[in-house]
């Protein structure tokens, strides 16, 4: 949780859609929440594996967070994909 969270429930979450498609939703890759799912863009169902939340990093970057599992958008060269949290001061 950001570090001011004190319940989940505290938190904003956020549908992140495609330009192009806002029926279309960022989503874990056949509902997998494991770490290393891929994540895709797919139709809107307005679940949770579809909500995202943003906890500052530092120096004006976020980490993106999904309310599922809450584990961590990351992209390794162009693949994305869920992991566990990184290893941040």
């Amino acid at each position: 949780y950001p570090d001011n969270v004190k319940n989940i429930s505290d938190c904003s979450y956020w549908f992140i859609d495609l330009q192009s498609d806002g029926n279309q939703h960022l989503n874990l890759r056949n509902g997998n929440m494991n770490a290393g799912s891929k994540v895709l863009t797919y139709n809107a169902n307005h679940d949770a594996l579809e909500q995202w939340y943003f906890r500052y990093a530092k120096d004006g970057y976020f980490y993106i967070i999904t309310r599922r599992t809450n584990k961590y958008l990351y992209n390794n060269n162009g693949v994305i994909s869920v992991e566990n949290a990184p290893n941040a001061p």
